[in-house]
C-alpha cells in the first residue's frame, strides 16, 4: 500500500480531474490546481470536436445538421456531456453567434485548433514539471460530436492539426501566461543556431512589433528566447496576431506559427471547477467575423509517385492585401474527402506570402482518377483544382466550384 501511494496518484504527479469540455487556449498555462500544464495528465481534452460537413453527413440527415437538435446530440457524450451547452455558449461568447451552419463549422474548427494546440504546447514548455499529458481520446467508435482528434470515419479536422502543429519535433511557441516566445526541442539531438523573429499585427494587419533572436536548444530542451511586452499588443484593437518563424542555420524557414489573441482575457471562477472551470466573462474574438475577404488564393499542385504512394505537392499563395486565415486543404472524391496524411493545415496567410504543403497517400492505389484539391477557409474563396493527371498545374488553373 505504501509503495502504490509513492509510485500512483497525485502524489507523484499523476491527475485525471479533467478538464473534459471547452476549454480556451489560455486556460493550460493559468489553472496551477485541476488540468493545467503540471504532473501528468492522464485524462484531458478541451472537448467537442465537430466532425467535418463530409463526415456529419454520413451519420446525419440534412435536415439535421442544426447544432442542439436532438439528432445531433445523440451524438455527443453520455453523463454530463448529452449536450454541448457548454461550447456553443463559449463560441457565442467568443467568436459571435453562428450565421449559418457554416459559420458554425468555420468557428468550430479554429476553436478545436486554438485549444488542441495549446494544451499540448504549455505541456511541452513545462517539461518536466508536467511530465505528460494524455488526450481524452484519440478517436471514437461510431460517429460522435466529442473527445477525438480525428473521426470515426479517420477524417482529421481542426483539433487534430492544432494538436500536430503543437508537438512538431522543434517548434516555436508562445506563451499565453507571460508572453514569452519558446522554442521546444523533442528531438534527442542539440539544434544548432536557431532563429526566431516574431511580428505582432493589431487586426488591420498594422505592425506593432518585431523582434529576431538567435539561440541554441540542447536535446530534450526548452530554450526561452524572448518575452512580448505588453506594448507590443494595441490595446485598441480587439485583437492582435502573432506571427513567429523559425529558421536553421542556412536561413532555411522549419517552423511557422500564428496566433489570434483577444485584448479582453477571460476571467475564470476557479472555485466552479467540474468538468471544466467555470468562466464568468469571456475573452472577445467577435472581430475577426469582419475580416475582409481575402477573395481567391492562388493554388497549384503536382502529383509525384513515390514507393509508398502518390505525393501531392502544394502551393499556395495569398495575392490580396489581407490577412487569408485559417486556409484549410483537402483531396476529395465524389464529395468525400480522401484518406491522405497532410503536412500542415488550417493555416493562416500574410498578404502577399505563400506556403508549400504536402500530402501523402497510404497506398499506390489510394489517389483515385477523378480527385480533386479543395481549400476553403474563414474569409476566402472557395476553389477546386483537378488532380488527375501527374503534372504541375498554374495558379490560374484553380477555380470556383
Amino acid at each position: 500500500a505504501s509503495e502504490k501511494r509513492v509510485l500512483g496518484g497525485e502524489a507523484a504527479g499523476m491527475k485525471m480531474r479533467g478538464p473534459y469540455d471547452y476549454t480556451p487556449p489560455d486556460y493550460w498555462l493559468t489553472d496551477t490546481r485541476f488540468g493545467g500544464a503540471f504532473g501528468f495528465a492522464s485524462e484531458v481534452s478541451p472537448g467537442p470536436a465537430i466532425p467535418l460537413e463530409s463526415s456529419l453527413r454520413k451519420f446525419l440527415a440534412p435536415v439535421d445538421l442544426r447544432p442542439g437538435s436532438a439528432p445531433w446530440n445523440y451524438h455527443a457524450g453520455g453523463e454530463r456531456f448529452t449536450r454541448l451547452t457548454h461550447f456553443d455558449d463559449a463560441m457565442r461568447a467568443i467568436y459571435g453567434r453562428p450565421a449559418s451552419f457554416d459559420d458554425y463549422e468555420r468557428k468550430a474548427q479554429a476553436m478545436a485548433y486554438d485549444a488542441e494546440r495549446a494544451m499540448f504546447e504549455a505541456y511541452s514548455r513545462n517539461k518536466y514539471g508536467s511530465t505528460g499529458v494524455i488526450q481524452w481520446m484519440l478517436n471514437n467508435a461510431w460517429p460522435s460530436l466529442i473527445w477525438h482528434l480525428y473521426d470515426y470515419y479517420l477524417e482529421p479536422a481542426g483539433g487534430y492539426f492544432g494538436a500536430r502543429k503543437a508537438c512538431e519535433p522543434v517548434h516555436v511557441q508562445y506563451s499565453y501566461d507571460d508572453r514569452s516566445v519558446e522554442i521546444v526541442n523533442s528531438t534527442y539531438a542539440d539544434t544548432g543556431l536557431l532563429t526566431v523573429t516574431a511580428r505582432v499585427f493589431d487586426l488591420g494587419l498594422h505592425p506593432s512589433y518585431l523582434e529576431r533572436t538567435s539561440r541554441e536548444v540542447p536535446a530534450d530542451g526548452v530554450e526561452k528566447v524572448f518575452t512580448l511586452p505588453p506594448e507590443a499588443f494595441r490595446s485598441a484593437s480587439p485583437v492582435n496576431f502573432i506571427e513567429l518563424t523559425l529558421e536553421d542555420g542556412s536561413g532555411k524557414t522549419i517552423d511557422q506559427n500564428f496566433y489570434w489573441l483577444s485584448t479582453k482575457k477571460n476571467v475564470y471562477d476557479w472555485a466552479a471547477t467540474d468538468a471544466y472551470t467555470t468562466i464568468s466573462s469571456y475573452e472577445d474574438l467577435t472581430a475577426l467575423a469582419a475580416l475582409p475577404h481575402a477573395g481567391r488564393m492562388d493554388l497549384a499542385a503536382s502529383v509525384d509517385p513515390s514507393p509508398g504512394g502518390p505525393v501531392i505537392r502544394v502551393r499556395v499563395r495569398n495575392p490580396s492585401d489581407h490577412l487569408a486565415f485559417q486556409i484549410h486543404l483537402a483531396i476529395r472524391q465524389k464529395n468525400q474527402n480522401a484518406p491522405v496524411l497532410w503536412e500542415d493545415n488550417y493555416i493562416e496567410l500574410m498578404p502577399g506570402q505563400s506556403r508549400d504543403l504536402t500530402a501523402e497517400f497510404p497506398s499506390p492505389e489510394a489517389l483515385p482518377g477523378d480527385a480533386e484539391l479543395t481549400l476553403d477557409g474563414w474569409n476566402v474563396e472557395r476553389s477546386l483544382l483537378p488532380l488527375s493527371e501527374p503534372m504541375s498545374r498554374d495558379p490560374r488553373a484553380s477555380r470556383t466550384p
